[in-house]
């Protein structure tokens, strides 16, 4: 994979560009006719021990093919995962854009519950591992 290649994802927002450890990507719901929020995100992408090391924190179990299997403490696990997007999110600059809220950072974000689709989004990919992928 080459560095600054555009790349497009199974799973969240199609634009995205790599380069290094670091993905930007614009979220899903800052896609398409009628989106309603607009912007990027910058996210360092955990290594693969790093993966490994927050689902056995998380207690969480995985499949042959590496993928999470979800139980009834979903919400709980879903938590837990959010308080560790710190440690990834190194850009963050999305307007909501009915209100016209724009948070430049995750901590902005984390405080204004119209951002609450996009932090939904942001975990659930660090539960993947923010995996691009050419399609």
């Amino acid at each position: 994979m080459s560095e600054g290649s555009q790349l497009e994802a199974n799973n969240v927002g199609v634009s995205r560009t790599i380069s290094g450890d670091k993905l930007t990507f614009s979220p899903k719901v800052c896609e398409g006719e009628g989106a309603a929020f607009s912007g990027t995100v910058t996210v360092r992408m955990p290594t693969f021990p790093e993966h490994f090391a927050l689902m056995d924190e998380l207690d969480l179990e995985v499949d042959e093919l590496g993928n999470v299997k979800t139980g009834k403490n979903q919400l709980k696990m879903f938590g837990k995962l959010a308080s560790k997007l710190p440690n990834y999110v190194v850009k963050f600059d999305v307007t909501h854009l009915e209100s016209g809220s724009r948070a430049q950072s995750l901590e902005a974000a984390w405080v204004d519950r119209s951002f609450d689709p996009v932090m939904s989004e942001l975990t659930a990919e660090l539960l993947n591992g923010f995996k691009p992928s050419k399609k």
